[in-house]
């Protein structure tokens, strides 16, 4: 074997050309076809502490200029697919070219909320000499997108505004061809579509990843984000949905987001018949706040789940079993979903023939309580998610500082006792981002954390509906880093457990923003468990997140990406 020296040219051309061949190679072994159930997420706001957050979701939308925090979801979770968001299509009025604006007949601007106009990205829109050249907007934009978005770790596009026509009297009145006369309804949304083509089109030229949209529906893309999922008539759209993942470009990636708070989060019918209905279909479900803000993310114990794929050939196809209720069957379980609005009684012998077991939850315990599957009566629409053995899905329990941002569901934030002070997240060059939160600058759930300077107590007391072993972790900031003063390297903490009582101490001037053990203790169903945890005063103590990890040996899912390792952490047991 002969041995070649290069020289250094030639080195460098090679390297440049081995890690071109890393970036291609990291592109196409993109997983796009994840067990289920498929959870995702769409936030468009600075994620704070979503790499970890989001670790275990299949699919995650944040917003494309969010780079760093993209890479620190992949390194989290390199499995992830990893959408960069975008709603350029309806953009600031001062933020690009006037002759790129849709405008009527009067040469007045056509507005999408005050401060907004609505962009022109048909054919007819005009040429402007801006940033790359002479180009149309559907010729700029994809340009743009390539240049701000990191794409070695984005998977692929994602427009959250997307015009698929105009609505209204908007299409009557709009000029697209700049000639100071309306052009029609008709006219407008003919070349509007033909616009939106192009503008995929330009896009996929310059890069070879998938392209979704909100409220889209075409098929040319490669996915539909379903905005409304909960207010849609499930049966209709469940058949759009068929209909998206039969036909629309592969991989084909669709969302559909379940609303909360202002619907109230919860884990009843509701959100079973639009969770379950979302995995029949084969798409991507997030519970989120709604009313199109996703500020925020609700957990569920059926997300702990691991069903495998849909069974081989037709045997996984989704099927009506009867009239308006759909089951799917996967390796390691079925989904059925009540989509009719009637009452509906499904037995045993409706489903493929194998035997099934409800899981054993924490949020709904009277529903998911672990059985052996007989039957199931839905009152209306509704889901039930079972297993071919029995199966534990208790997603771990947090209890923050704050009720929404990052309590979990049906449980109560800290309590606090003593002179506390909220630290809130100021916008996006904020230092506060070590604190167990999303980003948030605005309404009563930004705040990260909160600190004491005094004598005060924290307690964190969560609901335990399925009683048995739990690990307990803590986590706090760096509150020097926020200018809050120097953190205590004493606090105490008590763990209140079946096991009796357990005195901890924490050195929060260290392993700060990550998870640290507190230990594993029994816990009884109930609220009588809890952690109490004591600022001693005369430096600055620090209350943010205490999270409960089932031990139950019926678990199906152990978290595959744990905490990182301690660094210098002093625990002592008193």
């Amino acid at each position: 074997m002969s041995i070649k020296m290069f020289n250094d040219k030639c080195v460098i051309n090679y390297l440049l050309i081995f890690f071109s061949l890393i970036v291609v190679n990291t592109a196409v072994s993109q997983n796009f076809d994840p067990p289920y159930p498929r959870v995702g997420q769409v936030y468009f706001y600075n994620p704070g502490q979503g790499a970890e957050i989001w670790k275990d979701h299949d699919l995650i939308i944040i917003r494309h200029k969010y780079n760093d925090e993209a890479r620190k979801i992949k390194a989290k979770n390199p499995d992830v697919i990893l959408l960069a968001t975008n709603d350029y299509i309806v953009s600031k009025k001062d933020m690009w070219p006037d002759a790129w604006y849709v405008k009527d007949s009067n040469g007045k601007m056509t507005s999408y909320h005050e401060d907004y106009g609505l962009m022109n990205i048909t054919n007819q829109c005009p040429r402007v000499n801006h940033t790359y050249g002479s180009q149309r907007f559907n010729e700029f934009l994809p340009r743009h997108l390539m240049e701000k978005t990191d794409y070695n770790y984005f998977d692929g596009t994602f427009f959250d505004y997307w015009a698929k026509q105009l609505w209204g009297s908007k299409p009557d009145r709009a000029d697209i061809t700049n000639d100071n006369k309306p052009d029609g309804a008709q006219y407008v949304n003919q070349e509007w579509e033909k616009g939106n083509q192009m503008l995929i089109s330009n896009l996929r030229a310059l890069l070879n990843k998938p392209v979704a949209a909100h409220e889209a529906g075409q098929t040319y893309l490669n996915g539909n984000g379903f905005e409304f999922w909960p207010n849609l008539s499930r049966k209709n759209t469940l058949e759009d949905l068929f209909e998206l993942e039969d036909q629309a470009v592969k991989p084909v990636i669709n969302f559909a987001e379940g609303y909360g708070y202002e619907k109230g989060p919860d884990f009843g019918s509701n959100w079973r018949a639009d969770f379950m209905t979302s995995q029949i279909g084969g798409a991507y479900f997030g519970h989120d706040e709604g009313t199109t803000a996703h500020r925020f993310t609700f957990l569920h114990d059926e997300f702990e789940a691991d069903l495998g794929h849909p069974l081989p050939g037709s045997a996984g196809d989704p099927l009506e079993i009867m009239s308006g209720v759909y089951a799917r069957y996967f390796d390691k379980g079925a989904i059925i979903a009540n989509v009719s609005g009637n009452s509906k009684t499904v037995q045993s012998s409706h489903l493929d023939g194998r035997g099934y077991w409800r899981f054993r939850g924490a949020q709904d315990p009277g529903f998911n309580n672990g059985q052996q599957f007989t039957s199931v009566s839905f009152s209306g629409n509704d889901g039930i998610m079972l297993f071919t053995e029995p199966t534990t899905l208790v997603t771990p329990i947090i209890i923050d500082n704050v009720k929404v941002n990052m309590t979990s569901l049906d449980q109560s934030p800290a309590q606090y006792t003593g002179n506390w002070t909220q630290v809130r997240w100021y916008g996006e060059a904020d230092k506060s981002k070590t604190g167990y939160a999303l980003g948030l600058s605005w309404g009563s759930e930004q705040y990260t954390y909160v600190f004491s300077t005094g004598a005060g107590e924290a307690r964190y007391q969560p609901k335990i509906n399925v009683s048995g072993k739990y690990e307990i972790f803590e986590w706090h900031p760096d509150v020097s880093r926020d200018d809050n003063g120097s953190p205590c390297s004493n606090v105490k903490l008590s763990v209140v457990s079946a096991d009796g009582t357990t005195e901890k101490t924490i050195d929060q001037s260290v392993n700060y923003g990550k998870w640290n053990s507190l230990g594993v203790y029994n816990f009884n169903t109930g609220t009588s468990g809890h952690v109490v945890l004591k600022a001693p005063g005369g430096c600055t103590a620090s209350s943010d997140a205490i999270q409960f990890v089932s031990y139950d040996p019926n678990s199906q899912v152990v978290d595959t990406h744990p905490p990182d390792r301690p660094r210098g952490i002093k625990v002592e047991s008193n």
